[in-house]
């Protein structure tokens, strides 16, 4: 049972309400199941609850746990075009679903003080919002429907509609999610084994670097990528790839960089990679890239044969690029692979 919420359907049996649950559910599940894209769930989500409740507003809200917000990613009613509104954590009674993963009933939401009105302005109603959870049962959503700000109401009966909505939701996201990373995985893998044979026929180590430079720009969301050599006392990028700012690779030229300066002269660099989110806030931050719109930055060294070669960079402009594992591991895979072949290159130059 809901907290605070009436008895829903007096007088009927656990059993029935469990039936009635799971036919909901099956229902829900027959509706979402044939959907092949996030955004098509999302929308077909809050459409189908508005049309099948008496609710003013349906919303559906997911976690991004990056910035630890949550994003309002689609809307029916009064707060339709409220999507991308965001929610730091704590504002909101969505938080609170959310972060104890139940469903919340409030008969009248001007009465708590955790609920944030859309409109601006607090107007009476009911709330009712429920978790939406992964393949794990981990909360990573909530949808939610309420009366604020015109005339409707939420029978008992509709809790049964929008939980279902939300458990298959849950579902069929994580089927969605699952085989979007298998694709992305089959992907890599494929680009991977491209550059191992491009490596392999090349002779000359900055075609080398181009090759892995623009096999991490496929695989990773950074805008450019350039391979850093030190050269009398500079660091200048040797071979650049992607997207940069107009003028921006000149400015390595009128503002050359020494050793020991900026995220290039960053003293953990040579144990391993560096990553940074926001150029501007780095304490070593040189102004000149800054004003030119370096954003986020993602560093590995290359040591062929255990000496200091180079440094093998990925960057963003005006948008940072978050933090995730899965790049810096295939930049690491990408580097272990460069090196082996500037490695074996300098074996065959030794034969020669």
């Amino acid at each position: 049972m809901t907290p605070g919420q009436p008895e829903a359907l007096d007088g009927v049996s656990l059993e029935a309400r469990e039936l009635r649950r799971l036919q909901t559910l099956a229902e829900a599940w027959r509706l979402l199941a044939p959907l092949e894209r996030p955004e098509e769930v999302y929308r077909a989500v809050v459409e189908t609850a508005k049309a099948a409740t008496r609710a003013v507003s349906v919303l559906l809200f997911l976690h991004r746990p990056h910035e630890d917000v949550l994003e309002l990613v689609a809307a029916q009613g009064l707060s339709q075009k409220k999507v991308g509104f965001r929610l730091r954590r704590g504002e909101g009674i969505s938080w609170v679903v959310l972060e104890k993963g139940e469903p919340l009933y409030l008969a009248d939401v001007t009465q708590d003080p955790r609920v944030i009105f859309l409109s601006g302005r607090p107007q009476p109603g009911v709330y009712l919002g429920v978790p939406l959870r992964n393949a794990e049962g981990k909360a990573f959503g909530v949808l939610s429907m309420d009366t604020a700000g015109g005339v409707g109401e939420i029978l008992p009966e509709e809790e049964f509609w929008i939980q279902a909505l939300a458990e298959a939701a849950g579902l069929v996201l994580a089927r969605i999610e699952a085989l979007e990373l298998a694709k992305a995985e089959a992907a890599r893998a494929q680009a991977l084994l491209e550059l191992s044979l491009a490596l392999e026929a090349a002779r000359d180590p900055l075609v080398m670097a181009k090759e892995a430079l623009e096999t991490l720009l496929r695989l990773t969301p950074y805008h450019a990528g350039a391979l850093y050599l030190f050269q009398e006392g500079t660091v200048r990028p040797a071979v650049t790839a992607g997207r940069y700012p107009l003028g921006f690779t000149q400015l390595y030229e009128e503002y050359p960089i020494h050793f020991g300066e900026g995220l290039l002269g960053h003293p953990r660099l040579w144990e391993g990679p560096v990553y940074v989110e926001d150029y501007a806030q780095f304490p070593g931050a040189l102004r000149p890239y800054v004003e030119n719109g370096l954003r986020s930055a993602l560093l590995v060294p290359l040591r062929p044969e255990g000496r200091r070669y180079g440094v093998l960079a990925l960057g963003s402009f005006g948008e940072p690029v978050p933090y995730r594992s899965e790049d810096e591991g295939v930049l690491r895979l990408v580097a272990g692979r460069l090196e082996e072949a500037l490695e074996r290159l300098s074996y065959l130059k030794t034969l020669n």
